[in-house]
């Protein structure tokens, strides 16, 4: 006998608190999910989470391709789609076809069109193998940010005040003024070891991702393979253009390394070690919202006037990705081998609802981020 969404009765869900491992190539962070989302998807499905980041294991695709092939990458799998990674999880039986659950659910099957591309891109002709991240019932022209732009000069408010508010008309005429704001901390703080910028080299793969970042502040689609295209379809430029914005990018930190502005320990770095740099006030520079205040902007800081906002550079054109109807090329699928399916539907279902956006997302608030 088949339980409802196609556990067996021998499987059946008793509801007991459950661990669930996910395999997130994107997460910076390995372990068990700890604060108050923990406490809140336990109230909910009693469920505890345990990430397991290739990011933080070392990178590349080692710990994707050993897990592979013992079967099974964990319970909740967050993976990439292309270069034939959707097809390849699909033949391997190493995600569940989530057809019998996602009917029964209230947010996932209104993607229908976004669950029915990622079934392309798997190269199957049925199924629904999982669900695309980022995905929105909104128009392509409608931006995706909720509150601030996913990308931007996010910098130390209170010592670019400090230093008097100067004018940065063009990307390059910020280092100066990063060098200003550097000097003032370190001259504050009395210590040394507080930069500008920090690097890190989790997500780098055909480039360097944080050489991406610099042009999103002009309307460059960041991460886009070996050609930089304008968000408007008005340019497109080889990533290795000497005159293109990536190398502008990279000469731009090539110039910050010269004036003493790059962490030293950039090189070693991943993210979940920077961003403790940061919520240390030792960073002065953020690409995104989602790292620098995530980290500092706490309600003692803000009480004491200090915290990242974002600058405006006079020549920038900042991107925005726009709604996406068929999300992203990431997604979130289902273990083969994972128990109590339905359950882990339905925490899914959730994170895809207003209320499980607002309280997963970093700053989204609402269906668009």
């Amino acid at each position: 006998m088949a339980a409802c969404g196609g556990d067996t009765a021998s499987d059946a869900d008793d509801n007991s608190l459950m661990t669930v491992e996910v395999f997130d190539q994107l997460a910076n962070y390995q372990g068990e999910q700890k604060g108050w989302f923990a406490k809140v998807i336990k109230d909910k499905f009693n469920i505890k989470l345990n990430i397991v980041a290739p990011n933080v294991a070392g990178g590349g695709n080692t710990l994707f391709d050993t897990r592979a092939a013992a079967g099974n990458l964990g319970d909740i799998v967050i993976i990439g789609s292309g270069s034939g990674q959707a097809e390849k999880v699909v033949k391997s039986k190493l995600v569940t076809d989530l057809s019998s659950y996602i009917k029964n659910t209230k947010y996932l099957k209104t993607y229908q069109g976004a669950i029915d591309q990622l079934t392309k891109d798997a190269n199957q002709e049925s199924g629904m193998w999982g669900i695309p991240t980022s995905v929105s019932s909104l128009s392509p022209t409608e931006s995706s940010e909720g509150v601030e732009p996913t990308f931007g000069p996010f910098v130390r408010w209170d010592y670019y005040k400090e230093i008097g508010y100067p004018k940065v008309a063009t990307l390059e005429d910020l280092l100066p003024v990063l060098k200003q704001m550097q000097d003032k901390a370190r001259e504050e703080t009395g210590s040394d070891d507080v930069y500008a910028l920090s690097l890190f080299k989790d997500w780098d793969d055909q480039a360097m991702q944080n050489g991406f970042q610099l042009p999103a502040f002009y309307g460059y689609a960041e991460g886009t393979g070996y050609v930089m295209s304008n968000a408007d379809g008005t340019d497109a430029q080889s990533l290795i253009d000497e005159n293109g914005v990536y190398v502008r990018a990279l000469k731009f930190y090539n110039k910050a390394e010269q004036m003493g502005l790059v962490d030293p320990e950039s090189t070693t770095r991943n993210y979940d070690t920077m961003y403790s740099k940061y919520k240390e006030g030792k960073i002065l520079f953020s690409f995104w919202p989602w790292l620098g205040q995530a980290a500092y902007n706490t309600d003692a800081h803000k009480k004491d006037g200090k915290g990242f906002m974002m600058l405006s550079i006079d020549d920038m054109k900042i991107a925005s990705k726009g709604a996406q109807p068929n999300g992203t090329t990431t997604f979130i699928g289902v273990g083969e081998k994972a128990k109590n399916k339905e359950r882990l539907v339905k925490f899914i279902d959730w994170l895809y609802s207003p209320e499980g956006i607002q309280a997963a997302g970093s700053q989204t608030n609402g269906a668009a981020g």
